[in-house]
């Protein structure tokens, strides 16, 4: 049972404390992040995607990448399969802001199947959550796995300012 993604993406969430309106499309350009396309597309709102840069917040897309920026957070998300150029760019833009407080980062990767059949897609669902628990607890009712979210968290231990 091999299957291909149908999509395939991954993003840089970093919790912190972030200035928005900095994060514009020009500055990118400006700092030789994106190149003057990348930088055109979003100004001019990639396929119907306004842009907007204020204080509270910045959000704007290009056509591999879409960013946004709220005062507690940055999320940069590549469209298609990660990239050297949008690891190149979630770290060049971070280390333009040094002295912005991160409490925490994220590395998110998605992807999404297409399965062949419905009981190709109910193999999958017993595989991942097997109908027998949920059936024990609840005999008169039907059971299936209708959503599900596997998640890995890395904790690191807190550090003091004097580390």
């Amino acid at each position: 049972m091999a299957h291909t993604a149908e999509i395939l993406t991954s993003s840089v969430v970093v919790v912190g404390a972030f200035n928005p309106a900095i994060f514009s499309p020009d500055w990118l350009e400006r700092n030789k992040l994106i190149g003057e396309g990348d930088a055109a597309e979003a100004r001019e709102g990639f396929r119907g995607r306004p842009l907007l840069v204020s204080k509270q917040a910045t959000t704007f897309e290009a056509e591999w990448f879409a960013l946004q920026v709220i005062d507690n957070q940055f999320s940069l998300t590549s469209k298609k399969v990660l990239t050297p150029a949008f690891r190149d760019l979630a770290v060049g833009i971070l280390q333009l802001v040094p002295h912005t407080p991160v409490i925490a980062v994220g590395l998110n990767f998605m992807a999404h199947y297409k399965l062949s059949s419905e009981a190709e897609y109910h193999r999958v669902g017993d595989t991942l959550a097997p109908k027998d628990i949920w059936d024990a607890l609840y005999p008169n009712d039907r059971s299936g796995l209708e959503n599900l979210t596997i998640q890995s968290t890395v904790r690191f231990p807190k550090q003091s300012c004097n580390d």
